[in-house]
């Protein structure tokens, strides 16, 4: 169950130029017929942009594929269509984009991030690894390449090197899925103190970012501070409602605390969120509840 352990962040980028602003070449005549075919790329991906950013991707892309045959040496528009294409979920034809995009402009540190994003996609997280890396190298500024190589990273079970890049991204700029995730890590060292400050900070910085407010109360029930951590996952369910694994933690914790009639409550609302699929969670959860009905009613 992925929600409660990390926050993965993925952001696909976009980019905007002023095609129209190209220097013109110094034969006017060269000029004269291909200045109109540049701005009629650049209307083409200026439209695909707006469609884009309306979620009409396969509206977009067929603009984008345009713009490029009209401008092929225009790296922007390779990389716009592979943007298109991983929300397309067609990760392997996104790869092929962003690979054009680099060859086109090699020392763009985003065509290289969205490489590495591609990769990610198609369960590749070496390669991922090695794309953002070349971002960084580029502009060692690029803070969300620094982000998504923490991931990469985590879920390699390289704890030091997630740490180092988030840290990274941390200093760059402030980010509360970042801040979750360091906290993440100091949670898995049992360095308890270390992440509730990072939770609390990514609470500050965004207060709805729900996983932070659960991840508290994780930490919580760790330090057997039940009252804390019924307090932290209530906070998470009031900004998500249908956040299961959060109604069957609250219910454990209220039963240490002898709420047996709040956690019958936090059970009925896990059995009604939880998906059917987890069978040996909702088995648990109605044994539990069967349990402190009998007892009710003695």
């Amino acid at each position: 169950m992925n929600r409660n352990l990390y926050c993965i962040i993925l952001i696909l980028t976009i980019i905007v130029t002023a095609c129209g602003n190209d220097t013109p070449p110094a034969n006017q005549t060269n000029s004269r017929s291909e200045h109109p075919m540049k701005e009629k790329a650049a209307r083409l991906n200026r439209d695909g942009l707006a469609l884009f950013n309306s979620g009409k991707y396969a509206d977009a892309l067929g603009l984008f594929i345009e713009a490029a045959r009209v401008d092929p040496e225009e790296a922007e528009y390779a990389n716009n269509s592979g943007n298109c294409r991983l929300r397309l979920r067609e990760a392997r034809l996104a790869l092929k984009d962003f690979e054009k995009a680099v060859t086109l402009e090699p020392d763009r540190p985003l065509y290289r991030f969205n490489l590495g994003l591609a990769h990610m996609h198609l369960n590749e997280p070496e390669k991922a690894a090695g794309r953002f890396n070349e971002a960084v190298r580029l502009d060692d500024g690029f803070a969300p390449a620094w982000a998504h190589l923490g991931l990469v990273y985590y879920h390699g079970k390289k704890l030091e090197e997630a740490e180092s890049a988030w840290e990274k991204a941390a200093a760059l700029e402030k980010n509360a899925e970042v801040e979750n995730n360091l906290g993440m890590v100091c949670m898995e060292r049992g360095e308890l103190d270390r992440a509730e400050k990072r939770f609390r900070r990514a609470i500050e910085i965004d207060g709805n970012f729900i996983l932070s407010h659960y991840n508290l109360g994780v930490l919580y029930q760790k330090r057997n501070d039940s009252a804390r951590a019924e307090k932290a996952y209530s906070s998470a369910i009031a900004l998500d409602p249908t956040h299961f694994t959060a109604y069957y933690n609250r219910a454990l914790v209220q039963l240490a605390q002898g709420k047996d009639r709040d956690a019958i409550a936090s059970l009925e609302l896990f059995i009604e969120h939880c998906p059917p699929t987890l069978v040996r969670p909702l088995a648990d959860a109605r044994s539990r509840l069967s349990e402190l009905r009998k007892n009710r009613l003695h």
